[in-house]
């Protein structure tokens, strides 16, 4: 099951919150010391880890885009220790990088390297652009739960990836980056 972390000690207080499922509604909670397990019914839709800086400072504000190993497990240990189960160690991106291979009014085909996905059509993409693509089911930079029905994603703008206030589609000039996370450094793409 994928997951995204966010901290936010100016907005929300020293609370991690690790997200599963954000378009359910919480139904319950279990509460054991400083971890909050909350719950559609009886489905486990997120954790919320209080004072974590007891445990560990975290020097970021917003979402954790790409977690480090270490940090993944500290916050298992913390899970397993209250008897909750732990994260994935392995995510799917959800920013990854995509070629343009096939345009049409409805939708877009988009060249992963390891599949072909659709995603809405937009303005401003020609075939063979290398685009960034937010997949479904993912979280924006701001925290924001999308989840796109049918389509595998979207086309990410400037203003999508917190690079400026812009709605242009931000477009890559390299192909040998086509399906790799977008914000893994370069020394981790070519594992």
């Amino acid at each position: 099951m994928g997951y995204s972390l966010f901290y936010n000690y100016k907005g929300i207080g020293d609370v991690l919150l690790i997200v599963f499922e954000n378009d359910l509604d919480a139904t319950k909670y279990q509460k054991i010391d400083d971890v909050v397990a909350i719950y559609h019914y009886d489905k486990i839709i997120g954790y919320n880890i209080f004072n974590i800086s007891k445990i560990i400072k975290i020097h970021h504000r917003g979402l954790l885009l790409s977690p480090i190993q270490p940090l993944i497990d500290i916050i298992n240990s913390i899970l397993i220790n209250h008897s909750l189960s732990p994260l994935n160690i392995k995510q799917d991106p959800s920013f990854i990088i995509g070629k343009i291979i096939e345009i049409n009014q409805k939708y877009c085909c988009v060249d992963l390297k390891s599949k072909i996905i659709k995603v809405a059509t937009i303005n401003g993409i020609k075939t063979n652009d290398i685009v960034v693509i937010f997949k479904n089911h993912s979280f924006t930079l701001d925290g924001i739960y999308h989840n796109f029905g049918k389509m595998d994603g979207m086309i990410a703008s400037y203003r999508q990836l917190g690079m400026k206030e812009c709605d242009d589609v931000y477009k890559i000039n390299d192909d040998e980056l086509v399906g790799k996370d977008l914000f893994l450094g370069e020394e981790k793409w070519n594992n």
